[in-house]
């Protein structure tokens, strides 16, 4: 494990491409429901997928007769409630707050995230990561906490 430069400007493009699509959703949700731009999403997403494998002539072979559960759950997980069911309650919570405040919990990512890896997958985190993991902790309850 190390650092690289590319991973990391794809990330900065990740939050940049967030960012916007935060902002864009909010206001288009205000005359729509959440579930039907998300449906739209998923399946905009899944074709240009299609596409960019159709290009470059990697299109798996599906065949679903010989999937078993041990595939079969983790798609199902990865699609319904860690992306469909999370963007609905997102873009729900989105309709209720400012975007800048939806979004400030975005932070806690790290803090969810670390300690479960180590749990799961049995990576130490580092006393720096766990520094961050206090810092972003307190951060986020002080500009939740502040009085307006």
């Amino acid at each position: 494990m190390g650092s690289d430069l590319s991973g990391n400007l794809l990330i900065l493009l990740f939050n940049i491409l967030w960012t916007i699509y935060a902002i864009v959703a909010k206001g288009y949700y205000r005359t729509k429901p959440p579930l039907s731009l998300v449906s739209l999403t998923y399946l905009g997403t899944a074709g240009i997928y299609a596409c960019i494998l159709a290009t470059q002539n990697q299109l798996p072979q599906l065949e679903i007769v010989n999937w078993n559960l041990k595939i079969i759950f983790p798609i199902l997980y990865m699609a319904i409630p860690g992306g469909i069911i999370a963007n609905i309650f997102y873009l729900y919570a989105v309709s209720k707050i400012e975007v800048s405040e939806a979004n400030l919990f975005s932070y806690l990512n790290g803090v969810v995230t670390i300690p479960v890896a180590y749990f799961l997958l049995g990576e130490k985190p580092t006393y720096l990561a766990i520094l961050a993991i206090l810092l972003i902790s307190w951060g986020v309850y002080n500009s939740e906490t502040r009085t307006k």
